[in-house]
């Protein structure tokens, strides 16, 4: 599935596409304005993805302490505890 085709299923369809990844699947209920929904699928994802996701929700609803958590738990990067920090200024 393209990009946009992902895109479009947002529009269109009741529920991610079959197939998706957890993180994508969070993504896509972020992106129909269902953020609790999104978290949960987010948080169930045990991998990197799943961390950067639950991260950058948690910092969409600014929860800065959350998302660097999320990050910070082993299964994220430094990258993102760095640009929440420098973000702040």
């Amino acid at each position: 599935m393209s990009f946009e085709e992902w895109r479009e299923s947002i529009a269109r369809d009741q529920a991610p596409p079959r197939g998706s990844s957890l993180a994508l699947q969070a993504l896509w209920h972020d992106a129909q304005g269902d953020w609790e929904r999104a978290h949960n699928v987010a948080q169930d994802d045990k991998g990197r993805d799943g961390s950067w996701v639950h991260a950058y929700l948690h910092r969409k609803e600014g929860d800065l302490a959350n998302a660097g958590y999320s990050i910070s738990s082993g299964r994220g990067g430094e990258g993102f505890i760095t640009f929440t920090r420098s973000s702040r200024c």
